[in-house]
């Protein structure tokens, strides 16, 4: 289990901005539990390459076009879940949903030397939001225990995935074209 509550490696030495996050879904809770502290240091990777190419306009736009790029990757993934859950809907007809009980410990908080990490809040914020309604349809019996591993695997890539390039994109060392 990784750091609760992550804070960037400025914070004490600089001004950081504190950011809550509180979720509702459990395959938001069981990625948040392993890879906050991971989400955190590849935001606060892009919060350094902004800081150093803040002198270098053409670079600096760059990067910006290429996190815009990351976004909409992002989205189109989590819009093919949401057109996923919205066929099974679909079908279902008149849905009857049981009473969702969240557990209070749905939240964390992460301190960041940038505001480049409240798009890392944001992204959280609309997967959770879609993973609460998918898992509503596990908890009306519409989808089982297959289909809901699969939503798990599909979720988390979404985050993941961005994580991921943004870490390949800012390994040092290595040559990258940002157009």
């Amino acid at each position: 289990r990784q750091q609760a509550n992550p804070a960037t490696r400025l914070s004490g030495q600089q001004k950081t901005i504190s950011l809550p996050f509180s979720y509702s879904s459990d395959i938001m809770h069981q990625y948040i539990q392993l890879n906050q502290s991971k989400m955190l240091d590849a935001y606060e990777r892009l919060a350094a390459l902004l800081r150093m190419l803040s002198t270098n306009p053409n670079l600096y736009q760059s990067v910006k076009d290429w996190i815009s790029k990351n976004t909409q990757i992002a989205d189109a993934q989590l819009s093919e879940l949401t057109s996923q859950r919205l066929n099974i809907l679909e079908q279902a007809g008149d849905v009857e949903y049981p009473t969702i009980l969240v557990p209070d410990t749905y939240e964390t908080k992460f301190e960041a030397s940038h505001p480049i990490a409240n798009m890392m809040i944001s992204t959280l914020r609309r997967v959770d939001m879609e993973l609460a309604e998918c898992e509503k349809l596990y908890l009306a019996l519409l989808i089982d225990d297959l289909q809901y591993r699969q939503l798990f695997t599909q979720a988390t890539n979404v985050i993941r995935g961005s994580v991921d390039r943004i870490f390949k994109a800012t390994t040092p060392g290595l040559y990258r074209d940002w157009e």
